[in-house]
């Protein structure tokens, strides 16, 4: 009989528990299924709903109890820093961490961090660190033991996307990119600093968004600007406070850009009459200032691009989105790439989409610009595994990745004694 892989992925992008089983070698049979979950974060009542997911996937698969299990935590429930200390000896040095530990995160003994050495020189040692809550990591791995589906390995989704690259692009495995894997309804990008997943992020579109017959704006999307929002609310109610707090007269120099604000506020504002519906009042009526609705600002004719006039065109033009974002990312995370920095954008899309690939070289590598280069998943001919790079490459993860592993390969019974009360904690 051959031995079976079984891989648990909670995953929370698109609310479901997914189930993904290799039969003998790597490249051998694949099956895959998943399940919805009604719970969006971690809590009692997603836990309760997850063991409810393992148990029946397990009656119904009564030989996966033998099987290895390798169980993927989503990107968003684990902490990722970098934390610098003096270089000493590997004692004081590991000492210094554990110390600037316990002052930056005042929670650490309810974590599990992994650290590692990212970067040093003769003067600092920069660490990378991982961290996730005990209880969820605890509370997962009981609910898989209740089903005899112990996990032996607990990763990240993107730690496991780096190691089916790694496993499948062998030539990529050394190589420090950033991984743009991109599904029908998201894509994840993956910061690889050889073979280590250094940073993460999920936009939450996919290739649906590339459309061959019209192209959508960008805040259609998806509204990335609340972040910008929220700066100029909390902008806005600092400058009322202080007014409220002082006096007309009271004032400080320099205050001259609030007069400036509240005369462009004024040119936006329209009067509206304001009726009331009885009888007796509706002579008295009143005005009421309102902010009149902005159109959203539109470019100069001169940074306009020409409207696509073919259907790869189209599509072309939807991939810049993309793009945009992954020059984004490379530009604003220093701290990333001063680990490692990137040689190239690794893109895993199907393979109709690959023309796109042609007009970024044209477009970019003329400028000195990153390559953009095809992870051509035409070669494996299996959507199965292409389609699911996280859970393909859970099973054949790296040392180098080790800092984004939280259990390592252990018997079940060990695991059944070490995690065994933890999610019946969360029942009580």
């Amino acid at each position: 009989m051959q031995d079976i892989t079984t891989v648990i992925y909670t995953n929370m992008i698109e609310s479901c528990i997914e189930f993904y089983s290799l039969a003998g070698k790597v490249k051998g049979s694949v099956a895959y299924e998943n399940e919805p979950v009604k719970a969006k974060t971690f809590g009692r009542e997603f836990f309760e709903e997850f063991g409810a997911t393992v148990a029946k996937y397990a009656e119904r698969h009564p030989d996966v109890q033998s099987s290895q299990v390798r169980l993927i935590l989503p990107d968003s429930v684990v902490a990722q820093d970098t934390i610098s200390v003096p270089t000493m000896k590997k004692a004081l040095t590991d000492n210094a961490l554990k110390v600037k530990i316990e002052g930056l995160y005042k929670n650490h003994e309810e974590l599990k961090i992994n650290s590692f050495v990212a970067s040093h020189n003769k003067q600092f040692t920069q660490f990378a660190l991982s961290m996730v809550r005990k209880d969820w990591l605890n509370a997962l791995i009981s609910a898989c033991s209740e089903s005899k589906m112990a996990p032996r390995v607990v990763t990240t989704a993107s730690a496991a996307a780096v190691g089916g690259v790694s496993s499948l692009r062998p030539k990529y495995k050394y190589s420090n990119y950033l991984l743009l894997d991109i599904k029908e309804d998201y894509a994840r990008f993956v910061f690889c600093v050889k073979e280590r997943a250094a940073g993460n992020f999920v936009l939450p579109f996919g290739y649906k968004s590339l459309s061959a017959t019209h192209m959508p704006q960008e805040d259609m999307l998806f509204n990335h600007s609340v972040g910008e929002i929220a700066v100029l609310n909390a902008k806005e109610k600092a400058r009322q406070k202080a007014l409220t707090l002082m006096g007309v007269d009271d004032i400080p120099l320099g205050s001259e850009d609030y007069k400036e604000e509240d005369e462009q506020q004024e040119n936006d504002i329209g009067e509206v009459t304001v009726e009331s519906v009885t009888s007796a009042n509706a002579a008295q009526a009143q005005t009421q200032k309102v902010y009149s609705k902005k159109t959203p600002r539109k470019l100069p004719k001169f940074m306009l691009r020409d409207f696509p006039e073919t259907e790869d065109g189209y599509i072309y033009e939807n991939f810049r989105v993309f793009i945009k974002w992954a020059l984004t990312l490379l530009q604003r995370n220093k701290e990333i790439t001063a680990q490692g920095k990137p040689e190239f954008v690794l893109v895993n899309i199907p393979e109709r989409f690959e023309d796109v690939f042609e007009k970024t070289k044209e477009e970019f590598l003329g400028k000195g610009g990153i390559e953009f280069l095809d992870f051509q998943p035409k070669i494996e001919k299996n959507p199965l595994i292409t389609d699911h790079l996280e859970l393909f490459g859970s099973v054949s993860l790296s040392r180098n990745n080790s800092v984004n592993v939280f259990g390592k390969m252990v018997d079940y019974d060990d695991s059944r004694i070490r995690f065994g009360r933890a999610f019946g904690a969360l029942r009580r």
